[in-house]
């Protein structure tokens, strides 16, 4: 199932990766616990997506936050008890962000979404298990991920470097459920207009795909947390031009009060 390329997204953090005094968190206790069952882990993948898509694309925001340097672009779920991070596709970008103690922090590493928008789907019905497999078509694609939380990597797949790699199927996000999305006229993560959204209110059935480190409240203070990826995009190889690996990354400075 081919699918449209930016609903296959990642975010990415970066630090200096070159630092020596990296270390590796070979244990888990930074991650904040899934929530009670699948259904609500899915609801908490869902409600980050319904708040991106209302977001600018990310070439736009990278460079109000160029233009901006202490500004920031994050939200929360409805129980006001996990942040979310804005999701920066290939784009490098920087922010400086306070943030609450006692909530929980969302960070969607490799995710993707599909809804009746994408090109390919939006003149047919599709099944319930083609649009997942839509949605996760771009999951398992990429070259390499690494999380860096505080100088220390919390989960790492660079060749043959590995560290936390038994997370993967913890922090994995399966569709099993249909939710409603609405993307508004006047900004809207893709910059599609009224000739794209042909629905009625904007609004389209959608499903959710992909992998959420959720991370325990940080301590009062300054923090750097830090991802960078490499990822092959998906498409049609023709002859002669075979898809570049993109590399980005985005860095989040944490003031935690």
């Amino acid at each position: 199932m081919n699918t449209r390329l930016y609903f296959l997204l990642i975010i990415s953090f970066s630090f200096v990766f070159c630092l020596t005094s990296t270390v590796k968190a070979e244990n888990v206790d930074f991650l904040a616990g899934n929530y009670a069952n699948k259904s609500s882990s899915e609801k908490l993948a869902q409600e980050y997506w319904k708040w991106l898509v209302t977001q600018p694309s990310p070439q736009k925001v990278a460079v109000a936050s160029e233009q901006n340097p202490n500004s920031c672009v994050l939200s929360f779920d409805s129980g006001n008890k996990t942040i979310f991070l804005y999701n920066s596709y290939a784009v490098d970008t920087k922010f400086k962000c306070t943030v609450d103690t006692t909530k929980s922090i969302l960070v969607p590493l490799l995710v993707g979404e599909w809804d009746a928008t994408v090109e390919e789907d939006s003149s047919k019905q599709i099944s319930a298990e083609d649009q997942w497999q839509s949605a996760k078509d771009g999951d398992e694609d990429f070259k390499a991920w690494r999380v860096i939380l505080d100088d220390k990597v919390l989960f790492q797949k660079m060749g043959n470097e590995e560290v936390n790699s038994q997370l993967k199927d913890k922090i994995l996000i399966r569709n099993s459920s249909q939710f409603t999305i609405h993307y508004p006229l006047e900004s809207n993560r893709y910059d599609m207009g009224i000739e794209d959204l042909k629905s009625d209110n904007n609004t389209w059935p959608a499903v959710v795909d992909g992998y959420y480190l959720h991370l325990k409240p940080l301590p009062a203070g300054h923090h750097n947390l830090t991802y960078m990826v490499v990822h092959e995009p998906v498409g049609v190889v023709e002859a002669g031009n075979v898809p570049k690996a993109i590399t980005w990354t985005t860095t989040y400075e944490f003031t935690a009060k």
